[in-house]
């Protein structure tokens, strides 16, 4: 294990190794069990991005103050993103497990593909920007977390592209898109 998993800022090297499509950073992810601590930050960041994007904390008609309004709605909206985020993370491992280690003969466990996807969260970040832009930015932050994720499944469960890209795809669409809609969309959020 390098120096740079673990130590000051190891979650943020990790994450930014995994957003360059690093399979090092993976295989180091992998077998490293404390590391879970790494993924499971960069998740519930991701989550509290979710949920700043999908509402505008600030007021931005307001030129000469900063109002927070409703913050117990805010404090929920947060939870419930994060919420989501780890939810979706924890099914999106059991997909993943399922279909690429059990049935495709992977060679990772749950808890190793748990890990390596949860370290590929970090492009997740770009879902923290509201309005117009803010959809697109959260657009290309997912399909980034989609794309290093697949890189992450291959190199984890030492499979072929097609046995990574199925089983990843099909987790991801249910993590990203359909879990947050159920459970946001009781709550009337504007899903980015």
């Amino acid at each position: 294990m390098s120096s740079t998993s673990r130590g000051r800022f190891g979650m943020i090297k990790n994450g930014w190794k995994a957003a360059c499509l690093s399979r090092a950073v993976h295989r180091e992810v992998k077998d490293d069990p404390g590391l879970v601590l790494h993924a499971l930050g960069l998740v519930v960041m991701a989550g509290i991005s979710l949920s700043v994007g999908m509402m505008s904390v600030l007021d931005l008609e307001s030129q000469t103050q900063l109002e927070l309004v409703g913050i117990m709605d805010r404090l929920m909206g947060t939870w419930l993103g994060v919420l989501t985020s780890v939810l979706g993370w924890a099914l999106w491992g059991g997909i993943v497990y399922l279909l690429a280690g059990r049935f495709l003969g992977g060679k990772s466990s749950y808890n190793e593909s748990l890990r390596v996807l949860g370290i590929c969260y970090g492009p997740g970040l770009l879902r923290a920007f509201p309005g117009d832009i803010g959809i697109y930015l959260s657009l290309v932050g997912s399909v980034w977390v989609l794309v290093a994720a697949v890189v992450a499944i291959r190199a984890a469960h030492e499979i072929d592209w097609v046995g990574a890209i199925i089983p990843t795809t099909l987790g991801w669409l249910i993590s990203f898109f359909f879990l947050p809609a159920l459970i946001l969309s009781s709550y009337n959020f504007a899903l980015p």
